[in-house]
């Protein structure tokens, strides 16, 4: 009997031991220690910057982040590995703010849970970092102190249209970070993203669609959009890009010129074969009546000739 207390005497201090060097070497597995399921769903919020609060919306499988102002916002796609372990992969981002965050996962691990947010450490291509998430007890006053952060004040909006007459993609981006209006217009009613698409800065481009610039917003004197004056201009990545994010393709000037007209009588040639896959209608007449063909035929650019009669 004596022996056999020994034997559990013994076994119970080698746990000790075994524990106290698993502690050593390495973390115990989280979820052998807390419940973390109070972070699995809900709204939390976090603080990259002291004035500017991020709103989390959690689900089973999805998470939002939440800005206030505007439509900016990004999506991830959870990966739970453990009850308190979880990977993050961005799957949509629509803030200028957080392009950069489309890469390859990040793991989290909930490192300690308190009665108003949890630590976590997070592993992001090899780089550690800790942080503080809180969770939303109050989403009114924390939208107020978000609607309240420097980044949400407006900035001139001649700034905007100087960065954008001068095609500083740099400066554009700045500016619309800071809260500059992506949709104002000059004396001329052009627009930046017309500006720019006429510049054929795609950069530039992307950061102003990005910040919900109005794609198909229409110059008057012209009647073109910004998806026109890219194609007009040649400019064919630019115009692919604004086909790929709801720009009308079929638009026309005031001339009746549809996209691919004034680009077939100019010989743009990347431009032409651009179109013709959007399947823009090859055979539009403009008000003159003439054709992307009948254009091409008349400036002699025998090599848009050749494509548009061989496409069918």
């Amino acid at each position: 009997m004596r022996s056999n207390s020994l034997y559990w005497i013994v076994l119970f201090f080698v746990g000790l031991l075994a524990r106290s060097a698993q502690a050593e070497n390495g973390p115990l597995r989280i979820d052998s220690l807390k419940d973390c399921s109070s972070v699995h769903t809900g709204f939390f919020v976090y603080y990259p910057v002291e004035s500017m609060p991020i709103i989390i919306e959690r689900g089973e499988r999805t998470q939002i982040q939440h800005r206030v102002f505007g439509k900016f916002y990004k999506i991830e796609r959870i990966d739970w590995t453990a009850s308190c372990s979880y990977s993050l992969r961005t799957i949509e981002v629509h803030d200028p703010l957080l392009q950069g965050e489309k890469q390859s996962p990040s793991t989290i691990e909930v490192t300690a849970i308190h009665e108003n947010s949890y630590e976590y450490k997070e592993l992001t291509n090899g780089k550690e970092e800790t942080g503080t998430i809180q969770f939303a007890r109050d989403l009114d006053s924390i939208k107020k102190k978000q609607l309240a952060s420097p980044i949400n004040q407006s900035v001139g909006d001649e700034d905007l249209l100087k960065a954008c007459q001068t095609g500083r993609a740099s400066e554009i981006q700045k500016l619309l970070n800071q809260g500059a209006n992506p949709n104002v217009k000059d004396k001329n009613g052009f627009t930046c993203l017309m500006m720019q698409a006429v510049q054929g800065s795609l950069p530039a481009v992307k950061a102003l669609v990005m910040a919900n610039a109005d794609v198909n917003a229409v110059q008057e004197s012209c009647g073109c959009t910004a998806f026109l004056y890219a194609a007009h201009a040649g400019k064919a990545e630019v115009a692919d890009y604004l086909a790929r994010h709801g720009a009308n393709i079929s638009a026309e000037d005031k001339d009746g010129d549809n996209a691919l007209i004034p680009p077939a009588s100019h010989g743009y040639m990347r431009t032409v074969r651009l179109l013709l896959t959007l399947k823009i209608d090859r055979n539009h007449k403009n008000r003159a009546g003439k054709t992307a063909l009948d254009s091409a035929r008349e400036n002699k650019q025998t090599e848009v000739v050749k494509l548009l009669e061989e496409t069918p």
